[in-house]
C-alpha cells in the first residue's frame, strides 16, 4: 500500500528527537499531518494539526486518529533509564498495542514505527552480546537483557502480530543512534586521541586485547560513570585519559557497532517507508553509509572482534557493520549525512 502526497499521517511522539523532522519532512512533501505527543512542539507548522495526549489513552488515541491514511508511531521511551522497568514496558509495548489497535479501528492502511538496534539486545544489555557474524543483518540472533531492548523486540512482534490477524503492513525501523552529524562530537574527545588509541588497541596482542574488553565489560558501569562526571578531552592524567577513551571506544564498537543516523535520514527513511508499495510486516536495520571513523570497517571489526570468522558479505571501505541491504531494496532507503572525517 503507497501512502502518497496529499493522504492524512498520524504521527506519534512528534514532538521528539526524530518526530520534529519526520514531521517537517512529511509536511514539506504534501501530506496532511496529524502531530500528537505529550509534549508542546518546539515550534508549531501552518500545515500541520495538532493534538496532546498519552498513547495508553486507547480512547483519545482512537478518537484523534479518526481520518488518517497511516500512522508514524515513535513515541516511546527512547532508553532504560527515563523510566523503571514496569514504566518501559508500559508505555513502550502497551502503547505500541494501543496505537496498532487504535488503527485498525480507524481503517489505517500501514503503520511505520520506530524499533531501534536495540531489538539485538546489544546496547543496553547488562551481558556482552556474542555478535555471529558480519555485517550484522535482521536475521541475526538477539540476546536481550535489558527492559528497552525487550519492549523494541516486543513492539516488532506487535506488528507481526497485526499483519496475521488483520493485514495491516507495517515497517519497524530500527534506528541506531541518532544525531545531527553537522554538529557530532564523539564524547568531546579529540579526534587525535581516539585514532591514536584505536592503534593502540590494534597493535597489542590479541589475547592481550580480548582481556582488556572483558575487563571493560565487567567494570562497564564505571566506565560509563566515569565518563559522565567531566570531558574526557578536559582529564589531566594522560595515562587515566587515554584509558577511559579506549574503554568508550570498545563500548561504542561492541554495543553499537559504529552505526548512527542523521536526523534528516531518519525522516528520509519514514518517507521512503510510507510510500513504499510492500505489503507484509518488516523490520528494517538503517544506518548512516560511514562508520564516522577513520578506519576501514574490517580493519576495525578485527580490532574489536578477533573472535567472529563468519562474513555473509564483504564489507568495503567504511560502508556500515550492520547491513542496510534489506531496507535499500525494500524502502529504496538511501542515507546521506555522515560524520565528517576527511576521508570519506
Amino acid at each position: 500500500m503507497i501512502i502518497s502526497s496529499g493522504m492524512k499521517v498520524f504521527v506519534t511522539g512528534a514532538s521528539g528527537r526524530i518526530g520534529k523532522h519526520v514531521v517537517r519532512k512529511l509536511a514539506s512533501s504534501g501530506y496532511r499531518v496529524k502531530s500528537f505527543d505529550r509534549a508542546e512542539p518546539e515550534q508549531t507548522l501552518p500545515d500541520v494539526e495538532y493534538a496532546h495526549g498519552d498513547i495508553n489513552d486507547f480512547n483519545f488515541v482512537l478518537s484523534h486518529m479518526k481520518g488518517a491514511d497511516a500512522v508514524v508511531h515513535l513515541a516511546a521511551l527512547p532508553a532504560p533509564d527515563r523510566g523503571t522497568s514496569q514504566e518501559v514496558i508500559r508505555i513502550n509495548v502497551l502503547g505500541t498495542f494501543n496505537v496498532f489497535r487504535t488503527a485498525i479501528e480507524n481503517g489505517v492502511k500501514k503503520i511505520v514505527q520506530a524499533s531501534s538496534i536495540n531489538a539485538l539486545g546489544s546496547a543496553y544489555g547488562i551481558k556482552k552480546f556474542n555478535v555471529q557474524y558480519f555485517p550484522i543483518d535482521e536475521e541475526h540472533h538477539s540476546s536481550i537483557t535489558d527492559p528497552y531492548s525487550l519492549s523494541k523486540k516486543m513492539d516488532e512482534d506487535i506488528a507481526d502480530y497485526f499483519w496475521r490477524r488483520e493485514a495491516l503492513s507495517s515497517f519497524s525501523l530500527r534506528f541506531p543512534g541518532v544525531m545531527d552529524t553537522a554538529t557530532f562530537q564523539f564524547g568531546h574527545m579529540d579526534r587525535e586521541l581516539i585514532l591514536r588509541a584505536i592503534t593502540e588497541l590494534e597493535e597489542m596482542p590479541v589475547d592481550e586485547r580480548m582481556k582488556l574488553i572483558e575487563d571493560v565489560f565487567k567494570d562497564m558501569e564505571s566506565v560509563i560513570q566515569g565518563w559522565k562526571k567531566g570531558k574526557i578531552s578536559e582529564m589531566e592524567d594522560p595515562v587515566l585519559q587515554m584509558k577511559m577513551i579506549k574503554a568508550r571506544i570498545i563500548l561504542w564498537a561492541r554495543k553499537n557497532f559504529w552505526t548512527y543516523l542523521d536526523y534528516n535520514d531518519c525522516a528520509q527513511s519514514v518517507l521512503k517507508s510510507l510510500q513504499a508499495d510492500v505489503k507484509g510486516s518488516h523490520a528494517l536495520f538503517l544506518s548512516a553509509k560511514s562508520n564516522g571513523t577513520a578506519f576501514d570497517t574490517m580493519r576495525l571489526i578485527k580490532v574489536f572482534f578477533p573472535e567472529v570468522k563468519e562474513f555473509k558479505k564483504e564489507i568495503k571501505g567504511f560502508e556500515p557493520a550492520v547491513s542496510i541491504d534489506k531496507a535499500v531494496k525494500m524502502i529504496g532507503f538511501a542515507p546521506e549525512y555522515v560524520i565528517k572525517t576527511g576521508k570519506e
